[in-house]
């Protein structure tokens, strides 16, 4: 979802946001001893780009073993996540994804979201950790963000 929700960000940042699969990012409690803070289901909350409405029913899991699933529309992502702790943040990397489904809640394919992935995204926690932003690791003021589903 977030490489299709780069689409309407401005070009220069549509460059740097694209990210792999639609999560989202898309990151704790991995081998490399991150954060257990992620772990759980999260929903998207909102993004500061326009999202379409069937959306809000897109969904990221993160798994003790360093395992994620996400879903939006048709689309389903699972794979393995890596994270690496920062001041305040955290560095996501996805790896070894896989896409199953037509497409995502914006009409984008699995084809669509493999062409359009970046290496990284930045984590932050907000609201006391019920929600946390990702960001494209460049300077930029696109985002999108969740919270804990459960």
């Amino acid at each position: 979802m977030f490489a299709a929700f780069v689409r309407y960000a401005s070009r220069p940042d549509r460059a740097c946001l694209v990210f792999v699969g639609l999560f989202a990012a898309f990151v704790a409690a991995c081998a490399s001893g991150a954060s257990t803070e992620l772990i759980g289901t999260w929903r998207l909350l909102r993004a500061n780009a326009p999202v379409p409405e069937a959306c809000s029913a897109a969904t990221l899991t993160f798994n003790r073993d360093g395992t994620f699933e996400g879903s939006s529309g048709t689309l389903k992502t699972r794979g393995r996540y890596v994270t690496t702790g920062r001041k305040n943040s955290y560095r996501l990397k996805f790896e070894q994804v896989e896409y199953s489904g037509a497409e995502n809640c914006q009409g984008f394919t699995a084809r669509d979201m493999q062409a359009n992935n970046a290496d990284a995204l930045d984590l932050a926690f907000e609201r006391e950790g019920r929600d946390f932003r990702l960001s494209a690791p460049l300077p930029s003021d696109v985002y999108i963000v969740y919270t804990r589903a459960n």
